[in-house]
């Protein structure tokens, strides 16, 4: 059963661990980061240690701080932390946000009247929206990293592709309509590029993926240095 810890008791305990955690590093080390994560196994925290020359990673408890040494444990929480964080990066409202005000701000400058204007300018408003609305559900605080956090940024992440390729479909047939000739259209597909070299740069499928092999690899190194 998932942990019952809202976003202020998150924070408040990992307060607590960082002060607890603070000078039980080693030599030269400082406590860089408390990442929380619930695999099925439990609640725990995954400590990032820092030197000047690389990181050091620890699974903790989240109740007492003291380190879990259970390989499956460690292996199942470095594998979602991992996965939610690859799907999060693309979520960052850092990145989302400016590629949502490009989309609204976007007008037609220079090209004639064409019928498939408005559901172009549907599409815009569709994933503007779509993307303000990602940008708010993932700023900042502390998350517990969770089986359903994954699910339900692989979801979103899932739909913006969806709304996009509707987006591109309206683009290309209203380009052919009115050509490319004007800076306007060139403009659009800067703005469907930037939306997949960016978010959409990486199915959620391949994130996953990706982030699972991530944290399968690094949990083989923390379990070698433990």
């Amino acid at each position: 059963m998932p942990t019952q810890m809202d976003d202020h008791a998150l924070a408040a305990r990992l307060d607590q661990l960082a002060a607890a955690l603070a000078d039980g590093g080693q030599p030269g080390e400082e406590l860089a980061a408390l990442m929380p994560v619930e695999p099925v196994s439990g609640p725990v925290v995954v400590a990032c240690w820092r030197t000047d020359e690389a990181l050091r990673y620890d699974v903790v408890s989240l109740h007492d701080g003291s380190s879990v040494a259970a390989a499956a444990a460690v292996r199942e929480a470095l594998a979602l932390l991992a996965m939610v964080e690859a799907l999060e990066e693309a979520l960052a409202p850092e990145v989302l946000a400016p590629l949502a005000l490009d989309l609204e701000r976007w007008q037609p400058e220079g090209v004639a009247d064409d019928p498939g204007l408005p559901a172009l300018r549907a599409e815009l408003q569709a994933v503007a929206t779509r993307l303000h609305e990602l940008a708010a559900a993932h700023g900042e605080g502390p998350r517990m990293a969770t089986v359903q956090l994954l699910e339900q940024a692989s979801a979103e992440l899932r739909a913006l592709e969806h709304d996009s390729e509707l987006l591109t479909r309206a683009a290309e047939t209203w380009t052919d309509a009115v050509g490319t000739a004007a800076p306007s259209v060139a403009e659009l597909w800067r703005m469907l590029a930037a939306l997949r070299h960016g978010p959409l740069l990486q199915p959620a499928t391949e994130r996953v993926r990706q982030g699972r092999e991530a944290g399968l690899a690094l949990a083989r190194v923390v379990l070698e240095d433990g």
